[in-house]
């Protein structure tokens, strides 16, 4: 039965909008980062130094917003064409990580062993 599967195509989500730009899941990324750079703002304020921590907050929220928003360009097909890059990245440190190499070994090992 698996074989009678077909992939879905990406172009195909149920990811709804919200105010025209965000989609559910860079809407949780935005909540989520905002949060955090609200509690460096409240903790940078403590010793004076909210415009630096406004600052950083607000390229902490970009950059994570950003990553999860921005594809990769079309043209880079056997590089994760179509991908969203928070998955490409997630895909490529996966890889990083379980990096093997496999070796083809052609003829008798036995022969090979006793050489």
């Amino acid at each position: 039965m698996a074989g009678l599967r077909a992939e879905r195509p990406p172009e195909f989500t149920d990811d709804e909008l919200w105010w025209g730009i965000f989609t559910k899941k860079s809407l949780v990324v935005f909540l989520i980062t905002a949060g955090i750079a609200l509690l460096g703002v409240k903790l940078f304020s403590l010793i004076q130094l909210t415009s630096v921590a406004v600052i950083l907050g607000m390229l902490f929220v970009l950059g994570s917003v950003g990553i999860v928003i921005i594809p990769v360009p079309g043209t880079d097909v056997l590089h994760g064409s179509g991908m969203k890059l928070d998955a490409l990245l997630f895909n490529r440190m996966i890889r990083r990580k379980k990096a093997c190499i496999y070796v083809k070994i052609t003829g008798n090992i036995e022969k090979r062993n006793n050489k």
